[in-house]
């Protein structure tokens, strides 16, 4: 995962790295905002939470007038390009969310446990739908494209 991360920072400038910094920071921002509302977590964890989720929604505003910005005249190619960059980062981002290691430590069979959670339906309804603003603004920003699509369907964000 680290090898990733650097040739990601390699990889990645300008809109890329501000639409998959916006992708990681819209997934926890919908589970934070859900766990700063719920009564049977710990108030301190909830005081965390909100103030995680103020503090991510300027960085979330800002990563969207900078990703807008800097492709307002990008050519064709470009675009291909970085809608690839950053459909690849976001099915990593997503897919790496919850490691194997969380099962075995819970003494649940790995192996089960992560059929299971590959199945599991309701949590791949809940992404799309946490997800369905920050899709809204890749397609706005011309970041959704026919290859890029594999991948977000793939991370189950459509």
């Amino acid at each position: 995962m680290v090898e990733l991360g650097r040739a990601f920072k390699t990889l990645a400038f300008g809109e890329a790295a501000y639409a998959a910094i916006l992708v990681a920071e819209e997934v926890l921002d919908v589970m934070q905002r859900d766990w700063m509302r719920d009564e049977r977590v710990v108030p301190f964890v909830r005081t965390i939470n909100n103030i995680h989720v103020v503090e991510e929604s300027r960085h979330m505003r800002f990563a969207r007038d900078e990703t807008l910005k800097r492709l307002e005249n990008a050519s064709w190619l470009r675009l291909q390009i970085q809608a690839f960059v950053v459909a690849v980062a976001s099915y990593v981002i997503v897919t790496s969310m919850v490691t194997e290691k969380v099962y075995a430590r819970a003494g649940l069979d790995v192996e089960r446990a992560v059929r299971e959670a590959k199945a599991n339906e309701h949590h791949k309804a809940m992404l799309r739908s946490s997800c369905s603003g920050l899709m809204e603004f890749l397609a706005s920003a011309r970041l959704l494209t026919k290859p890029s699509l594999r991948f977000y369907k793939r991370a189950n964000l459509i």
